[in-house]
């Protein structure tokens, strides 16, 4: 572990801009300046941006757990998502021991919100400072930003146009009691951040982002739950001063001891063999069959919307139908769950263009939904 003191080199780095007054439009924020937040990072798939995330120090990047699985790579020092700057490549993920999904019901559809949202990568390369990358600093131990302070919230989210934004932006959110995030998520946890709300707030790619004090500089949130199209709400931040032992334990250690990012981890070791290895193991190749179909990832390739929305409703189906194994309503939940991925209108359109995706697609998710429903057991039919 590096002495406290390495967790704090972004002192040096360059301040922000004065705050700016929160504009009416902010779902795009404004352009940050080149080397303005100079430990923020993106999280890709295959060369595209999904997430963000915090660069703490040559290896360790700070982000939300739900982001951990689908990123092979990230990219520092520049504020373009997908060009400049430097690359590395994950090599470890850890979650928060605590990490789940709890289900909740929402216009008569059971669903599900991440719980517990912060997890650590791990880099194969160590990433060096220089003019336009630094370090982090972390908030205080068990400190929480006060309701009506203003934090920065930067991010290559969707914009006003439904595009990933080429060039990274921020933007200013009011804190807001915690109940306002709680009531409204049916959050188990009570380490969060309510921030923005109204016309003010972050969209569908900012998540695992850094919220930042743009006073101090320090990172005192992760965007966990934010994200949605709907911003009338105030949106949910994990609060990184209450996991401020779970974060300096992986500081600056050598990338092992966690798992690959195709591997499922729970805190600083990877999840221990358990009676129903065999059924996650099912579960988890049935996902891993639908993502390796050539033609899809053909069309990954051609249209970043269509990777990003199908990339993410697979990801939480899997995470959900993991977390869920055995019980009452998974069948219940593979249903919905495989309704969901025929309504994503990018995944038709690109069917219509391809006759093979048309029969390859279609056919993998229904073998996969078959075999899922299978692990309901009969008692469940």
């Amino acid at each position: 572990m590096l002495p406290s003191t390495a967790i704090v080199l972004a002192a040096a780095c360059a301040p922000f801009a004065a705050a700016a007054t929160v504009r009416k439009r902010v779902i795009g924020g404004q352009v940050a300046k080149p080397g303005e937040i100079p430990f923020m990072v993106s999280l890709q798939i295959d060369g595209k941006h999904h997430c963000g995330g915090a660069l703490l120090d040559r290896t360790t990047v700070l982000t939300a757990a739900h982001c951990l699985r689908l990123s092979d790579t990230v990219k520092a020092g520049s504020i373009d998502r997908e060009s400049g700057g430097v690359d590395a490549n994950v090599t470890a993920i850890h979650q928060h021991p605590k990490y789940r999904l709890i289900p909740y019901v929402q216009d008569g559809k059971t669903l599900s919100k991440a719980v517990f949202d912060i997890g650590i990568l791990k880099l194969s390369n160590p990433i060096e400072s220089s003019d336009t990358i630094q370090f982090a600093t972390l908030a205080a131990s068990g400190s929480r930003p006060p309701v009506g302070s203003l934090l920065t919230a930067p991010g290559w989210g969707l914009d006003e146009k439904g595009k990933f934004a080429p060039q990274l932006r921020r933007v200013d959110l009011p804190v807001s009691d915690i109940k306002t995030c709680m009531d409204k998520d049916t959050a188990q946890d009570t380490d969060i951040i309510c921030a923005g709300g109204g016309t003010i707030g972050i969209l569908e790619g900012d998540s695992g982002s850094p919220l930042i004090d743009p006073k101090s500089r320090q990172v005192v949130g992760v965007t966990a739950r934010g994200g949605e199209k709907n911003i009338v709400n105030p949106q949910t931040f994990t609060n990184v001063g209450s996991y401020i032992d779970f974060i300096t334990g992986l500081l600056e250690k050598a990338p092992q001891g966690g798992s690959s990012p195709a591997e499922e981890t729970t805190g600083n070791n990877p999840t221990q063999a358990s009676p129903d290895a065999d059924e996650r193991g099912r579960i988890q190749r049935d996902f891993a069959l639908i993502r390796e179909i050539p033609k899809l990832q053909s069309a990954f390739n051609e249209d970043a919307t269509l990777k990003f929305q199908l990339g993410s409703k697979l990801q939480a189906a899997e995470e959900d139908l993991l977390a869920n194994l055995g019980e009452a309503d998974f069948r219940l939940r593979v249903e919905q769950h495989f309704a969901e991925f025929n309504k994503i209108p990018n995944v038709q359109f690109a069917m219509d263009k391809d006759e093979t995706l048309k029969t390859q697609l279609p056919l993998k998710l229904s073998e996969a939904k078959k075999d899922l429903l299978a692990l309901g057991g009969p008692a469940w039919k």
